[in-house]
Protein backbone atom coordinates (compact mmCIF):
# COMPACT_ATOMS: atom_id res chain seq x y z
CA UNK A 1 0.00 0.00 0.00
CA UNK A 2 2.99 2.09 1.00
CA UNK A 3 4.04 2.23 -2.70
CA UNK A 4 0.72 2.56 -4.19
CA UNK A 5 0.33 5.74 -2.00
CA UNK A 6 3.44 7.45 -2.85
CA UNK A 7 2.51 6.91 -6.25
CA UNK A 8 -0.27 8.45 -6.20
CA UNK A 9 0.89 11.60 -3.65
CA UNK A 10 3.65 11.99 -6.34
CA UNK A 11 1.26 11.92 -9.35
CA UNK A 12 -0.72 14.87 -7.11
CA UNK A 13 2.09 16.70 -6.71
CA UNK A 14 3.45 16.30 -10.05
CA UNK A 15 -0.54 17.71 -11.30
CA UNK A 16 -0.04 20.23 -8.71
CA UNK A 17 2.93 21.42 -9.86
CA UNK A 18 1.75 21.83 -13.38
CA UNK A 19 -1.02 23.46 -12.53
CA UNK A 20 0.99 25.96 -10.75
CA UNK A 21 2.97 26.56 -13.35
CA UNK A 22 -0.06 27.15 -15.78
CA UNK A 23 -1.17 29.18 -13.64
CA UNK A 24 2.25 31.21 -13.38
CA UNK A 25 2.68 31.28 -16.84
CA UNK A 26 -1.14 32.34 -17.26
CA UNK A 27 -0.77 35.21 -15.05
CA UNK A 28 2.40 36.05 -16.58
CA UNK A 29 1.44 36.19 -19.92
CA UNK A 30 -1.72 37.85 -18.88
CA UNK A 31 0.83 40.66 -17.21
CA UNK A 32 2.81 41.07 -19.96
CA UNK A 33 0.22 41.83 -22.44
CA UNK A 34 -1.09 44.19 -20.00
CA UNK A 35 2.11 45.74 -19.21
CA UNK A 36 2.25 46.14 -23.24
CA UNK A 37 -0.64 47.97 -23.72
CA UNK A 38 -0.12 50.43 -21.21
CA UNK A 39 3.93 50.73 -22.74
CA UNK A 40 1.83 51.86 -26.14
CA UNK A 41 -0.99 54.02 -24.79
CA UNK A 42 1.81 55.81 -22.69
CA UNK A 43 4.16 55.69 -25.83
CA UNK A 44 1.21 57.33 -27.67
CA UNK A 45 0.89 59.94 -25.01
CA UNK A 46 4.05 61.05 -25.50
CA UNK A 47 4.10 61.23 -28.88
CA UNK A 48 0.64 63.66 -28.86
CA UNK A 49 2.34 65.47 -26.46
CA UNK A 50 5.12 66.20 -28.44
CA UNK A 51 3.05 66.41 -31.38
CA UNK A 52 1.34 69.40 -29.91
CA UNK A 53 4.32 71.54 -28.59
CA UNK A 54 5.84 70.77 -32.13
CA UNK A 55 2.52 72.14 -33.97
CA UNK A 56 2.59 74.72 -31.12
CA UNK A 57 6.29 75.54 -31.91
CA UNK A 58 5.92 76.09 -35.78
CA UNK A 59 3.10 77.99 -35.47
CA UNK A 60 5.15 80.86 -32.96
CA UNK A 61 7.68 80.43 -35.74
CA UNK A 62 4.94 81.20 -38.77
CA UNK A 63 3.97 83.99 -36.81
CA UNK A 64 7.45 85.23 -36.55
CA UNK A 65 8.02 84.74 -39.69
CA UNK A 66 4.35 86.36 -41.17
CA UNK A 67 5.85 89.35 -38.89
CA UNK A 68 8.76 89.74 -40.72
CA UNK A 69 7.45 89.56 -44.21
CA UNK A 70 4.24 91.87 -43.17
CA UNK A 71 7.28 94.78 -41.78
CA UNK A 72 9.76 93.84 -44.98
CA UNK A 73 6.61 94.61 -47.41
CA UNK A 74 5.28 97.78 -44.84
CA UNK A 75 9.11 98.92 -45.82
CA UNK A 76 9.04 98.34 -49.35
CA UNK A 77 5.74 100.14 -49.59
CA UNK A 78 7.38 102.83 -47.37
CA UNK A 79 10.67 103.97 -49.79
CA UNK A 80 8.10 103.08 -52.80
CA UNK A 81 5.85 105.56 -51.65
CA UNK A 82 9.06 108.11 -50.88
CA UNK A 83 10.57 107.43 -54.66
CA UNK A 84 7.49 108.34 -56.22
CA UNK A 85 7.16 111.24 -54.03
CA UNK A 86 10.58 112.28 -54.59
CA UNK A 87 9.84 112.04 -58.54
CA UNK A 88 6.78 113.69 -58.75
CA UNK A 89 8.90 116.55 -56.83
CA UNK A 90 11.40 116.52 -58.92
CA UNK A 91 9.15 116.42 -61.78
CA UNK A 92 6.99 119.61 -60.16
CA UNK A 93 10.40 122.03 -59.43
CA UNK A 94 12.40 120.80 -62.16
CA UNK A 95 11.70 118.94 -65.19
CA UNK A 96 7.99 121.00 -65.31
CA UNK A 97 9.77 124.44 -65.16
CA UNK A 98 12.38 123.34 -67.90
CA UNK A 99 12.87 124.67 -71.45
CA UNK A 100 13.28 122.11 -73.82
CA UNK A 101 16.71 122.79 -76.38
CA UNK A 102 17.28 122.32 -79.41
CA UNK A 103 21.01 121.51 -78.87
CA UNK A 104 22.86 122.40 -75.58
CA UNK A 105 26.02 123.45 -77.99
CA UNK A 106 23.89 126.58 -78.92
CA UNK A 107 23.41 128.27 -75.47
CA UNK A 108 26.05 130.21 -73.99
CA UNK A 109 28.54 128.58 -71.97
CA UNK A 110 29.62 130.16 -68.92
CA UNK A 111 31.30 128.82 -65.41
CA UNK A 112 28.85 127.52 -63.02
CA UNK A 113 27.96 130.58 -61.55
CA UNK A 114 27.25 131.98 -64.74
CA UNK A 115 29.62 135.14 -64.18
CA UNK A 116 27.13 136.60 -62.29
CA UNK A 117 24.48 137.34 -64.95
CA UNK A 118 20.73 137.65 -64.81
CA UNK A 119 19.91 135.26 -67.75
CA UNK A 120 19.88 131.54 -67.84
CA UNK A 121 23.34 130.13 -68.75
CA UNK A 122 24.36 126.20 -69.46
CA UNK A 123 27.47 125.86 -67.30
CA UNK A 124 30.21 122.94 -66.26
CA UNK A 125 31.75 121.72 -63.18
CA UNK A 126 35.21 123.04 -63.22
CA UNK A 127 34.44 125.66 -65.52
CA UNK A 128 35.67 126.42 -69.13
CA UNK A 129 38.97 123.59 -67.94
CA UNK A 130 35.67 120.99 -66.38
CA UNK A 131 34.04 121.87 -69.82
CA UNK A 132 36.76 121.10 -72.15
CA UNK A 133 37.80 117.97 -70.18
CA UNK A 134 34.15 116.63 -70.57
CA UNK A 135 34.12 117.45 -74.47
CA UNK A 136 37.50 115.80 -74.73
CA UNK A 137 35.87 112.76 -73.12
CA UNK A 138 33.44 112.63 -75.09
CA UNK A 139 35.07 113.07 -78.20
CA UNK A 140 38.02 110.12 -77.19
CA UNK A 141 34.66 107.94 -76.59
CA UNK A 142 33.51 108.49 -80.10
CA UNK A 143 36.48 108.09 -81.59
CA UNK A 144 37.39 104.91 -79.56
CA UNK A 145 34.17 103.54 -81.02
CA UNK A 146 35.12 104.19 -84.41
CA UNK A 147 38.13 103.10 -83.88
CA UNK A 148 40.42 106.20 -84.30
CA UNK A 149 43.29 105.17 -82.92
CA UNK A 150 45.44 108.96 -83.55
CA UNK A 151 42.98 110.99 -81.65
CA UNK A 152 45.41 111.74 -78.24
CA UNK A 153 48.65 113.03 -80.72
CA UNK A 154 49.85 116.36 -78.76
CA UNK A 155 48.56 118.19 -82.64
CA UNK A 156 44.76 116.63 -82.62
CA UNK A 157 44.63 117.74 -79.80
CA UNK A 158 45.71 121.17 -79.86
CA UNK A 159 43.46 121.62 -83.10
CA UNK A 160 40.94 119.93 -81.81
CA UNK A 161 40.79 122.59 -78.91
CA UNK A 162 41.10 125.40 -80.84
CA UNK A 163 38.38 124.54 -83.22
CA UNK A 164 36.07 123.87 -80.03
CA UNK A 165 36.76 127.20 -78.59
CA UNK A 166 36.49 129.09 -81.68
CA UNK A 167 33.87 127.31 -83.21
CA UNK A 168 31.02 126.19 -80.20
CA UNK A 169 32.64 127.77 -77.03
CA UNK A 170 30.69 131.24 -77.18
CA UNK A 171 32.22 133.72 -74.69
CA UNK A 172 33.83 137.56 -75.13
CA UNK A 173 36.56 136.69 -72.77
CA UNK A 174 39.00 133.41 -72.47
CA UNK A 175 41.94 132.64 -71.20
CA UNK A 176 43.76 129.44 -72.52
CA UNK A 177 47.69 129.34 -71.97
CA UNK A 178 49.54 126.28 -74.11
CA UNK A 179 53.01 125.26 -72.99
CA UNK A 180 54.77 126.56 -70.23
Amino acid sequence: MLPWLYSAVESLVSEMQVQGDFSDVLVGSNVNHELALHEKTVQAERDRKEAVKRSIEEAAQKKLEDKRKRKEQRELAKKAAGLKAMKEDLHAKFIAKGESKDSVLSQEFSEINGFHSKTNAVGAIGGFLGQMILVIAGAAKIAEKNKITDFFEPRVIQNFIFTFIETKLKTEKFTFMVGK
